[in-house]
């Protein structure tokens, strides 16, 4: 998963990317004219990648490695196939077993795990959703920065992910990946509250926006461990009614930027963004 999301991010740098040289070469303002021409181009330029999708195929899944092979990487920690045979072995056990287990909040014991998870990534998902729509706002509106500048903190972002991806992968290894989850959560959430403060107390937008893409690092840099720690605690039969679960997410950053809307009208885009850190904070707390 950590290899995968790292490609992911890398890969999203490229959107930001045509757009700097567009809006650069296009004079670099906010105009209709010039947004819907980036826009546009955008849309365009997905259709290849739509089409290869057409292409691909089960035909194509690689095979686990039979016992005694060497070790490799699945999920977000480093085990052989053997031991990885033993965690999915012993899910299906707990999934099909017939005799009562012990149960919490009315939850089977063996469902604890995924649940909790799964509704603190929907929570964090609705979280984020309130405010990720409203940033772009926040920089043309209160900070006066310009589109190939906006550009380059959307090019930034994700190349600071991919860094904290990995080292939240080396410390889940060290320290347990859900204690390393709530680390870089409660680091972005604070970020995010300096970032506010901030830009409240007039300091140098420089400082502001590296307080932002420094948060947008540390808030977006642990979703490979939470998938691993989720998939290794449900059966492989299941594994893809809880990927499911991503078009929730997904789902649910919709509903949530209305509600941020609401906020941002009634209370501000500041108060958006203090209520973005509640319930962020909120959604560590499972």
């Amino acid at each position: 998963f950590t290899q995968r999301m790292m490609l992911t991010k890398l890969g999203s740098t490229g959107g930001p990317l045509v757009s700097l040289v567009m809006f650069a070469i296009m004079g670099d303002t906010w105009s209709t004219k010039d947004c819907a021409t980036v826009m546009t181009f955008a849309q365009v330029i997905c259709l290849p990648g739509i089409i290869i999708l057409c292409f691909l195929s089960d035909n194509y899944i690689v095979e686990h490695y039979e016992s005694g092979a060497p070790s490799t990487e699945i999920t977000g920690v480093t085990v052989s196939p053997t031991e990885k045979h033993d965690v999915r072995e012993s899910c299906d056990r707990n999934a099909e077993s017939s005799e009562p287990s012990k149960s919490f909040l009315c939850l089977p014991e063996h469902r604890v795990i995924p649940v909790v998870i799964a509704a603190s990534d929907v929570m964090t998902g609705c979280a984020a959703g309130m405010s990720i729509r409203y940033f772009t706002i926040f920089f043309m509106d209160n900070l006066q920065l310009s589109p190939s500048i906006v550009s380059l903190l959307g090019i930034l972002a994700p190349l600071g992910q991919i860094v904290l991806h990995k080292l939240a992968h080396v410390g889940g290894e060290r320290i347990g990946r859900c204690q390393m989850v709530v680390m870089f959560k409660w680091i972005g959430i604070s970020l995010m509250v300096s970032m506010i403060l901030a830009y409240k107390h007039d300091i140098h937008v420089s400082i502001v926006c590296t307080l932002y893409l420094l948060r947008t690092s540390f808030m977006n840099a642990t979703s490979n461990l939470t998938k691993s720690v989720l998939m290794d605690s449900v059966p492989r039969n299941e594994r893809g009614k809880w990927s499911a679960l991503e078009s929730v997410n997904m789902f649910s950053w919709s509903g949530s930027a209305a509600l941020g809307g609401i906020l941002v009208v009634k209370k501000g885009i500041i108060f958006n963004f203090y209520a973005t850190a509640a319930f962020q904070f909120i959604s560590t707390l499972p």
